[in-house]
């Protein structure tokens, strides 16, 4: 159904570690402009770490996706590490997959108050249990 209406996931890690899906793009397009606005909002700006750029068969969206990085302010010269995705997460995610890994500022900073005093409350409760 998704494929019929051209709807793309973005999928990220939250705070724990977990898969988490932030949105969904209508057209390619779409979905890797999100990945430079995701990149833009988070990216650390420490040339000195390296990005890496993952795809399952989609060598132009990758191509694509290094030059529109490689546009932003600063990072002109930043290391840019290429990779295909193995057969065995090939078969789950299906051609055409695209990623951008980077290192990014820390996101917990950004927590609200209500959110930190949640999530001590939550470890708290597990712990003891």
């Amino acid at each position: 159904m998704g494929a019929k209406l051209d709807v793309k996931p973005e999928l990220s890690y939250d705070l724990n570690g977990a898969l988490v899906m932030r949105g969904m793009c209508r057209g390619r397009k779409k979905a890797l402009r999100a990945l430079v606005g995701e990149f833009r909002e988070n990216y650390c700006h420490d040339t000195s770490l390296p990005v890496a750029i993952v795809s399952a068969d989609a060598e132009k969206d990758a191509d694509w996706l290094e030059a529109t990085i490689r546009k932003e302010q600063g990072c002109s010269d930043i290391v840019v590490v290429r990779s295909q995705v193995s057969p065995v997460i090939g078969s789950h995610v299906g051609p055409g997959m695209v990623a951008i890994v980077f290192w990014g500022s820390d996101r917990r900073e950004r927590v609200s108050l209500t959110d930190r005093i949640a999530r001590k409350v939550r470890s708290a409760t597990h712990g003891n249990a």
